[in-house]
């Protein structure tokens, strides 16, 4: 396990990330790479509070896990201090970037993970802004766009209980303009950062749309806007909205949680074969 590992130069505080390596892994072949982003409303939270959730996908999968950190919008902007979008997603792309390329601090980094196998989580925020990446945000936020390079090694992206169509958050949530006003500046409309508009900038990268029954901070009607959106253009997309049933907050404290985002080195680059059963089902 490495720690506050820093992606940018100069280190930056929250511009770092932490490094989980499976223990067993033969010589020679490092093993894929899970990075996932946490949430926290883009104003807090903290890539050391998923430190069990990256244990537990060490041990079910054999994957490497990178927790990266990202700067955050401060619960009170004022002139001169304050963070908007597309910063916390470029800080993200940035370490995504750092881990495509190897450009991190750590020695024998091509022994930990393999960067040509990159699979992707996040959770509330965290999945507006891997969404904002990996789907075309360019016309809105052109600073986003990943390297070709990164972009073929992105083989799924795993998001849940995630913010997508901003407004339709809104009108559900009213009381939800005091944060997304400080990510996203005080507008009329948020329709342009919603990203249920945006299409696929990679065709074949598998989704997998994840929300519990018992959230109580996000309602259901974000996942089925995003899983509807891809599923409209054609994206290789699944949903699960029945097995997990905790707090917004606490779901990765369940053991259904990292069996659901749980993958197998022995199908590549695909979800679980419990997942493509299901992908079956749910297309047919």
């Amino acid at each position: 396990m490495l720690l506050d590992v820093p992606y940018s130069q100069p280190p930056v505080p929250l511009r770092s990330l932490d490094l989980y390596a499976p223990q067993d892994n033969a010589p020679g072949t490092p093993p894929p790479l899970f990075v996932f982003v946490h949430g926290g409303a883009w104003r807090s939270g903290d890539k050391h509070e998923l430190d069990a959730l990256a244990q537990g996908v060490v041990k079910r999968t054999g994957f490497a896990v990178a927790l990266p950190n990202y700067r955050l919008s401060p619960r009170e902007p004022t002139p001169g201090r304050d963070l908007y979008h597309p910063a916390h997603c470029e800080d993200i792309l940035e370490a995504l970037e750092a881990l495509y390329k190897y450009e991190l601090p750590v020695e024998n980094i091509r022994d930990l993970y393999d960067a040509s196998q990159i699979h992707l989580g996040g959770h509330s925020c965290g999945a507006h802004m891997l969404s904002s990446i990996f789907l075309d945000s360019s016309a809105v936020t052109p600073s986003l766009r990943p390297s070709d390079g990164l972009l073929s090694s992105v083989q799924s992206i795993t998001v849940s209980e995630g913010l997508y169509d901003l407004d339709l958050l809104l009108n559900t949530f009213p009381g939800y303009r005091d944060f997304v006003s400080g990510a996203f500046g005080d507008l009329a409309s948020y329709k342009q950062f919603s990203t249920t508009g945006y299409k696929e900038l990679k065709a074949g990268i598998r989704w997998l749309v994840i929300h519990s029954k018992g959230d109580e901070l996000v309602d259901m009607a974000q996942s089925w806007a995003i899983y509807e959106a891809l599923t409209s253009r054609g994206a290789r997309v699944v949903r699960e909205f029945e097995r997990l049933d905790g707090k917004h907050n606490d779901v990765f404290g369940e053991a259904e949680y990292t069996q659901i985002i749980g993958f197998r080195r022995d199908v590549g680059s695909s979800i679980n074969r419990q997942d493509q059963a299901r992908e079956v089902s749910v297309q047919g």
